[in-house]
């Protein structure tokens, strides 16, 4: 069941609006793999037209959150943990190229940014899980605009939505951050002394071995798995 808290923000489309109302409950499985999705139940839930609801559904289904199947119609798609180990083959190949940008005059004010993202790390971790995953995809954004790759990044975003979901089903029943907080500080040590090698090193365990954090969330839940 959809429920709509956060209002339409200034200069938010519909389109985003929606999009972003329903991304935000298929992330945090309010809206469960499997489940069914209607567009004009969506239309009178936000009080639109069809047609932002139409397109806030196509964004949807090219991150791979929703898919239409014939005579079924449109469905929450099931988490695709081969996709996600292609993902996460990915951003640890760019990241690595990202972090290798690093120079000795690397800005002290993306140091602080860096280190007051790990303050509101460690305050939420007794919260709500996805405000931590915000907060994770926070970080290593600020690390890409460091090294003027933004761009980079806001091209892995809209891919990264199904690992998302498998880091919020794994939060969800697990809710232990201390691990990944700790990855964040150890890699801002490296980044402060410009130990770009080290850095390189550690981005390649901490991105390219993730997933097998998850294998026995994958395999408790394998009725939302593809």
């Amino acid at each position: 069941m959809i429920k709509i808290i956060d209002q339409l923000q200034e200069n938010e489309s519909q389109v985003e609006y929606v999009s972003r109302i329903l991304k935000k409950d298929i992330i945090s499985l309010k809206l469960k793999p499997g489940d069914v999705l209607s567009q004009n139940k969506v239309k009178e839930l936000f009080d639109i037209s069809r047609t932002p609801v139409r397109e806030a559904f196509i964004k949807l289904e090219k991150e791979k959150l929703l898919e239409v199947l014939p005579q079924q119609g449109t469905k929450v798609t099931l988490i695709d943990t081969e996709w996600i180990k292609d993902f996460l083959f990915m951003r640890s190949s760019i990241e690595v190229k990202v972090i290798e940008l690093i120079k000795d005059d690397f800005s002290d004010n993306y140091i602080s940014k860096l280190e007051n993202n790990i303050v509101q790390q460690d305050l939420s971790m007794d919260g709500d899980p996805n405000d931590f995953i915000l907060l994770d995809n926070e970080f290593h954004k600020i690390i890409y605009e460091s090294v003027g790759k933004l761009q980079i990044w806001e091209s892995i975003c809209p891919l990264q939505s199904s690992y998302d979901r498998l880091r919020s089903l794994f939060f969800q029943k697990h809710s232990s951050f201390e691990i990944t907080i700790a990855h964040h500080k150890m890699l801002l040590n490296f980044i402060k002394k410009r130990n770009i090698e080290k850095a390189v090193l550690f981005v390649n365990d901490h991105i390219g071995q993730t997933f097998d954090l998850y294998e026995d969330i994958i395999k408790e839940n394998s009725a939302y798995m593809k």
